[in-house]
């Protein structure tokens, strides 16, 4: 049930998402350590229907929340 919340919540993110001219990367996708195999299983869906492949990176909430503050780059932050 949790798994398939957060594939959900992952393309609702990625669909309301505004559109970019000329995006060559995925968005990047900043997330709890937890998160890995769902969401790393939607990246590949995602990718498997033509779009660009989200750039994952994975931490504890607390370390991401900090990369964050401090300016890292990202599109989506899920905790």
């Amino acid at each position: 049930m949790a798994r398939a919340l957060h594939l959900c919540v992952l393309f609702v993110a990625l669909l309301l998402s505004p559109p970019v001219m000329a995006q060559e990367r995925g968005p990047v996708v900043l997330a709890a350590a937890s998160l890995q195999e769902s969401l790393t299983e939607a990246s590949n869906a995602w990718a498997a229907k033509g779009h660009a492949k989200p750039v994952l990176s994975f931490a504890a909430s607390s370390a991401l929340a900090r990369q964050v503050i401090a300016g890292a780059p990202a599109d989506l932050f899920l905790s």
